[in-house]
């Protein structure tokens, strides 16, 4: 079995930015930068089978590369935060992306996620963090640009629990399609 999902990477450059704030709440478990990611669609626990059914699907999906730009700081999670999270820019582009996964997905025999997706980055777990720390940390970095990058691939992962926390691995890229410009 394999715990898997669908993910945008971040440029090594953007996650070194973001790893730069990641700090000053105590408790809060943050992501190292390199495991810093835009998270398409969670799927979980999956068998080897249903694995290629998925990569066989995901290889169908044909998308045209866009910018993607995060902008603001917030959590999930009301009156008791949970996540800490960059948010994205809205882009059409990327909400097309995430639905021709979801069809993709659907078409492999993967159930559909109910909840409304709301694309971020996580940037730290909150669960015993200072929460008196939380609104101060979200106002001084709210207005932090991080810039934007572009999307040519996205990527198939697995996560792997060990003594020494999550590891991320990627099983398959998906590489955005490139037309020759003729003019």
């Amino acid at each position: 079995m394999a715990r898997i999902f669908v993910a945008i990477g971040l440029p090594s450059e953007l996650q070194q930015r973001l790893g730069l704030i990641c700090g000053g709440i105590p408790g809060a478990r943050w992501i190292s930068p390199e495991r810093l990611h835009l998270t398409l669609r969670f799927i979980g626990e999956v068998s080897h089978e249903r694995l290629r059914d998925i990569d066989h699907a995901l290889a169908g999906i044909d998308f045209l590369p866009f910018d993607l730009r995060l902008d603001g700081i917030g959590q999930f999670g009301g009156d008791k935060p949970r996540v800490l999270w960059a948010g994205v820019a809205p882009n059409p582009e990327l909400m097309r992306l995430h639905e021709r996964v979801n069809l993709a997905l659907a078409r492999a025999g993967v159930p559909p996620d109910t909840r409304r997706y709301v694309p971020h980055v996580t940037l730290a777990r909150l669960k015993f963090a200072a929460r008196d720390r939380l609104g101060g940390f979200i106002a001084h970095n709210n207005m932090l640009g991080f810039g934007a990058f572009a999307v040519e691939e996205f990527l198939l992962m697995s996560s792997h629990q060990s003594r020494d926390g999550t590891h991320y691995r990627v099983e398959q890229r998906y590489q955005a399609q490139v037309f020759a410009d003729y003019g």
